[in-house]
């Protein structure tokens, strides 16, 4: 996965979105986020600062298909 960081999501109303959540404690330590084909956002609860990234993926990667093939669902 090739990716670009970007500064703002600017992400349509979409048909899906994956959340990856690491929990330590009961508290968000880790997550990612995939909103569509081609965005997502990474939280890190250990910086203090900045602790949201955002990014576009640049290549054919596809979450959907990913996640779909991991799951055994068939489209």
């Amino acid at each position: 996965m090739k990716l670009t960081k970007i500064q703002t999501l600017d992400v349509q109303e979409s048909q899906y979105k994956y959340d990856l959540i690491i929990r330590v404690n009961q508290e968000d330590r880790f997550g990612i986020s995939f909103f569509d084909e081609n965005t997502l956002e990474i939280y890190d609860a250990k910086k203090t600062k900045n602790r949201l990234s955002r990014y576009k993926i640049k290549n054919d990667y596809n979450i959907n298909d990913e996640i779909t093939g991991l799951i055994g669902i068939t489209p």
